[in-house]
């Protein structure tokens, strides 16, 4: 039962961590393709310019992300306990089985 639950935690906190980390990175990624996609869009004096409004967007949408991942990490951390538990349990029953 251990082991189930175990297993079910840590998938599920890890399906969680990487949600979290799609939309935390998703933000960057968006804007590095529009930056190729047409180069000479900007000029370097209205990228600073702009720099400071749009940088405090990006990293707002990033922190949601980690947010999120963050929720996953409890999960993950709780299903390795389980299973670690679990594993111990399972070889100290083969150890007293061979001592019989």
């Amino acid at each position: 039962m251990k082991r189930a639950v175990g297993w079910a935690l840590l998938l599920v906190g890890i399906a969680v961590v990487c949600v979290g980390i799609y939309l935390a990175l998703s933000p960057v990624i968006a804007m590095y393709q529009t930056a190729m996609d047409d180069p000479m869009k900007d000029t370097p004096v209205t990228a600073s310019a702009r720099e400071g409004e749009e940088g405090k967007a990006l990293a707002a949408q990033m922190f949601k992300g980690v947010i999120v991942g963050a929720f996953g990490l409890p999960l993950t951390f709780a299903g390795t306990i389980l299973l670690g538990i679990s594993f111990v349990q399972r070889l100290k029953k083969r150890l007293d089985a061979k001592k019989r």
